[in-house]
């Protein structure tokens, strides 16, 4: 979340926008528009603030342009990876229903009162790359509901 609003924050400067939560939120709708990116609404970068609003689709674009760009390697090879690093080092461990996608899954996670969200990449039984965007808006939402459902995926042959 601190990185997030930073790295908003940098680019606000570098677009010539003020350095707090307005400018760096305009700057990031700025990159969103040249990006062809539809679906998201900020008034922070953290992500914490209950004005946010981001669909799946957004997700799965961001994932998507980042992935295809070798600008942006290091978006995609640094998320966490799943019962290994980061957020999911804890999860898909062997004693959970999802641990057949241990290291199949590269995501971030994100979890607020009622939602939880995991966005990412999978690799399949065949090899295949998928790009992923889970998101609950339920009082019961929980990480590991995400991590069954990325698990199944994983376990698909989808080629």
């Amino acid at each position: 979340n601190n990185m997030a609003e930073s790295l908003g924050r940098i680019t606000a400067l570098e677009l010539g926008e003020e350095p707090d939560h307005a400018g760096a939120a305009a700057a990031t709708h700025r990159v969103m528009d040249s990006l062809g990116i539809e679906g998201v609404r900020l008034s922070d970068n953290s992500g914490l603030s209950t004005e946010n609003r981001i669909t799946p689709r957004a997700l799965v674009q961001l994932v998507k342009t980042a992935a295809d760009d070798p600008r942006l390697n290091a978006t995609i090879t640094g998320l966490p990876t799943s019962h290994s690093t980061g957020t999911l080092a804890g999860r898909y461990s062997e004693h959970s229903s999802s641990h057949a996608a241990a290291g199949l899954v590269r995501g971030k996670t994100g979890t607020l009162d009622g939602v939880s969200t995991l966005a990412g990449t999978i690799h399949d039984q065949e090899g295949n790359v998928f790009v992923f965007a889970l998101m609950a808006n339920s009082p019961g939402a929980t990480g590991p509901q995400m991590d069954t459902l990325a698990a199944a995926l994983s376990q698909c042959g989808c080629g």
